[in-house]
């Protein structure tokens, strides 16, 4: 009878053990699940940091922007004169690019950039032989103190025997793709 006992207890003890791993196996399952989860959501809350990193540093890009005025000079005697000034010491002014005379011009002139105290200045001078171009464009390029190198297209175009100024955005060159 020793070996039915024994039987009896084993297969008590198989069906104790049994629903006892199909347990543990479960509640591994439904921790891993909660892990899975969890990382996921760490996953996610990572990604939005590093996007408003990347935001907060374009903003910060943005408050080192040059700060330029233009001044127009139209007399009458065929010459249009453009005054530039950077207002903003944390940004310089790199180059403009008057490489091709615009259509009307018969020629042009240019200072190099200046420094005037905390100001940065240059002035570029066209003359023309019968009538004023109605539009034309000068690309300039900018600098900060940090690097960030920016990009912006000033137009001008006539109206009313008067140029008008219409700059483009501001760009960040390191937003251009090629």
């Amino acid at each position: 009878m020793e070996c039915n006992w024994t039987n009896i207890i084993q297969a008590i003890a198989a069906l104790i053990a049994v629903p006892g791993v199909i347990i543990s196996f479960w509640i591994l399952v439904k921790r891993d699940k909660k892990r899975e989860s969890e990382i996921a959501s760490l996953s996610t809350i990572a990604q939005q940091l590093t996007n408003m990193q990347n935001e907060s540093e374009k903003r910060y890009q943005n408050t080192k922007k040059p700060l330029i005025e233009i001044k127009i000079i139209h007399p009458k005697t065929k010459r249009v004169t453009i005054d530039f000034i950077n207002s903003n010491e944390k940004a310089t002014l790199l180059n403009f690019n008057i490489d091709n005379i615009p259509d009307g011009f018969s020629s042009f002139s240019t200072t190099t950039i200046n420094q005037s105290g905390k100001n940065q200045t240059f002035t570029a001078s066209f003359v023309y032989k019968n009538s004023p171009p109605d539009f034309f464009i000068i690309p300039v390029e900018y600098i900060t103190e940090e690097g960030y190198k920016f990009f912006q297209e000033i137009s001008f175009q006539l109206e009313n025997s008067e140029y008008l100024q219409i700059p483009s955005a501001i760009i960040n060159k390191h937003d251009i793709k090629s």
